[in-house]
Parts: structure tokens; sequence; C-alpha cells
């Protein structure tokens, strides 16, 4: 499968790129496959549409369209495949056994795990499963590409785009924290590996505010809603299990220094904040 050109856009022997010189044409072809991936109606696309359809993603950068776009893709990978992909992920796969390093590494979990001399015995739904949860952070690992180099026409469609998106927020909760833009930034959601702490932060800036509990996890809501789901996804009540912790200790402050520790407050940002918070 892989010896040729391969099936499938996402996996490693793919030749499919931008390119120097984009084509009007090309990019709406892109922008259409990627609202019916974010609709939930994927199919496998050609190289050059994957690549671009990943740098129109890249532009929205929105969590839920990367956990829509995530999940979509995993699920185009057939039955019949499921084996063939595998080895891409999971190089050292053969006949239904994978060796833990790489099963770790793929995302497999040791709860329940079959485990005999280093190697962990998997079905062929387990297989699917991980098959689907590897393309997936495959994906959403792309989210940390640098932004300033995308041409400025795929920005321009991107932007166009984004009206058809859900609204980034519902919520009418309001105060000095939660308008601070790195909070705004949060509320389009977070990438696995930031989740929780971009939970933590906004459940933070809710209590600074003076937000009540109800109104806060209403905020915490959206924000699961708009996380990107990635290996596992990330679960209202996760959020709100943040949100009731910080209501139990609400003497915790909000940081800056926090913020940028956990990446989730961009430089550009922090560079044009006429406030610091308390």
């Amino acid at each position: 499968m892989q010896s040729e050109s391969p099936k499938y856009p996402f996996l490693s022997a793919s030749k499919g790129s931008v390119g120097a010189e984009l084509k009007e044409d090309e990019i709406e072809r892109a922008a259409a496959f990627l609202m019916d991936a974010l609709r939930g109606k994927a199919h496998v696309p050609s190289s050059k549409v994957y690549a671009l359809s990943r740098l129109l993603l890249h532009a929205l950068d929105d969590g839920w369209a990367y956990g829509k776009f995530s999940d979509a893709m995993a699920k185009t990978v057939e039955d019949k495949d499921t084996e063939a992909v595998a080895l891409d992920f999971f190089p050292s796969y053969s006949h239904g056994k994978i060796p833990l390093p790489e099963y770790l590494k793929g995302g497999g979990s040791l709860s329940g795990a079959s485990l005999d001399k280093g190697f962990v015995s998997v079905d062929a739904g387990e297989l699917r499963s991980l098959v689907r949860n590897a393309v997936r952070k495959k994906i959403l690992d792309f989210r940390s590409a640098r932004r300033d180099l995308i041409p400025k026409r795929v920005l321009e469609i991107a932007e166009e785009m984004r009206k058809k998106l859900p609204k980034p927020s519902h919520v009418t909760a309001r105060g000095k924290n939660l308008e601070l833009p790195c909070v705004q930034v949060l509320l389009k959601g977070e990438p696995e590996g930031s989740r929780y702490y971009g939970a933590m932060a906004l459940a933070i800036a809710c209590v600074r505010d003076g937000v009540s509990k109800d109104a806060a996890m209403e905020v915490m809501e959206e924000y699961a809603n708009r996380c990107a789901h990635g290996t596992h996804p990330f679960s209202s009540r996760e959020a709100r299990d943040v949100a009731e912790w910080v209501y139990r200790h609400p003497n915790v402050r909000f940081s800056c220094r926090r913020m940028q520790d956990n990446n989730l407050a961009p430089t550009e940002l922090c560079d044009r904040c006429r406030w610091k918070p308390r």
C-alpha cells in the first residue's frame, strides 16, 4: 500500500504538498472539502487537497474545527486497510501484537491491555481504535506549525469560512479577566496537552471576576465543546470538575506567567496587553 502512492494522504509516504504556487480553484476545492469534513461528510481526498485543507484549518486556528476534521479523517480508514495503515504508526505491528513502547506512544492505554513479554495483543476492534486515535493525533500535532508562513489568500478564504462555523461563544459572563485577549483565545478551545491548563485559567478568570458558579459552568461547557478531541475527548464534566475545584479554592490568582509557561498566551497578545492582572 505504501510502496506506490498511498491511498490515505495522512500517511508518511504521501507526497502531497501545497507547492510554490497556489491556484484559486485548488484552494476553493480544499475549502469545500474542509467544510464537508466539518459537517461529518469527509471522504479520502487527493494529497494536494488534503495538504491545502490542513493549511486552511491551520489558518482558522479553531479548536472545534481541528477536532471535527481529525475525527472525520480518522473515520475514512476502511476496515480492510486498518492493518496496512497501522504499520505507519506502529511499524513493528505483526499478527495482532504491538511492542509496548510503540503501543503507548500511539496512545494505547494499559488499563485492560493484554500484555505479555513486552507486547500488547490487540483484536481487530482495538487496532481500529488505535489507528483512528493515531490519525487524530497526527493531524492535531500540526496545530503547532508556524502561522506566519500561511499565504495571504489562504488566510482570506479561511476568514470567509470562519463565518460559517459555530459562533465562538454564546456565554454571557463578562469581567476584566474574561475579557483579556488571551482568555478570549482560550474560549476558542485548546489542543490536547493544553486543555486542562486552559480550563484552569478560565475557571480562575471567572472566580476573579466574581462570576457565579452557574454562569462559570456555562463558560466551561462552551470551552469543552470547542476543545480539540485529540486521542481522548475533553469532556464537559472534566471542565466542570476543574471549575468546582477552583470555586472551592477562590484565593487562586490569575497569573500571566502561568499562562505563558503553559503556552496559553501568545507572545504577540502579551506584547499588546495594557492590563496586568493582580
